[in-house]
């Protein structure tokens, strides 16, 4: 008789219980096949974390992780829209665009970012996930400082299609550290805060294209 049929689960637990009982139940899983989560979870059975700690925990989570999310995912929004705010300010006299050549500088952001967004979401799953998106931001930033050394045409647009292929990991990443770092019940206020930092992002793109207009 197999242990389910020694040990029957109540259907009132929950989810997470009947995983713990299935972990503790079933002591021979194949070990080969599981990543960092499935042995922490396996060194945590039966761990008792008091609330008061819990509430500790998530306020570093909440200032460490969530902030950072938010201040990147609104200057990557902030990068988006520059190029609306340059158009107006001679982008696209100085890089000699006719025709439909402008709105190009939109679409091949978004071809990069939909052609690499299968690569970069299996390099978050196979190695670290905080490492890789960190390598990716860090490339994304010294990209974004390139933006200004190309004069031509053509260069400008490798540049922010390079800018989409190294974009494509960072929605994914975040949606990954906030399923990691939070509960179930936390994870939907942290995603709206961090997702919902885009607007600030555009706020104060706005102010700083302003005060730069101004001043020319």
């Amino acid at each position: 008789m197999s242990s389910h049929d020694e040990k029957p689960i109540d259907n009132k637990v929950s989810t997470i219980d009947f995983y713990v009982a299935e972990l503790e139940e079933n002591p021979y899983y194949d070990k080969r096949n599981v990543d960092i989560g499935m042995k922490v979870a396996e060194q945590s059975i039966g761990l008792d974390v008091d609330e008061a700690t819990n509430k500790r925990l998530l306020f570093k989570a909440d200032l460490y992780i969530c902030s950072m999310m938010s201040i990147v995912y609104a200057v990557q929004y902030m990068d988006k829209q520059t190029n609306a705010y340059a158009s107006i300010m001679g982008l696209r006299e100085d890089l000699k665009m006719v025709c439909n050549q402008y709105s190009w500088v939109g679409t091949c952001f978004y071809l990069g970012y939909l052609a690499f967004e299968i690569p970069s979401s299996l390099a978050l799953q196979r190695f670290p996930i905080a490492k890789t998106s960190g390598i990716f931001i860090l490339l994304w930033g010294f990209i974004l400082c390139m933006s200004s050394v190309p004069k031509t045409y053509a260069g400008f647009i490798v540049i922010r299609t390079i800018l989409g292929v190294l974009e494509s990991a960072v929605t994914p990443a975040f949606i990954l550290l906030t399923a990691q770092w939070y509960k179930r019940e936390e994870q939907l206020l942290r995603t709206s805060i961090w997702s919902a930092s885009a607007g600030l992002g555009a706020i104060l793109g706005a102010l700083i294209a302003y005060g730069l207009a101004i001043r020319d």
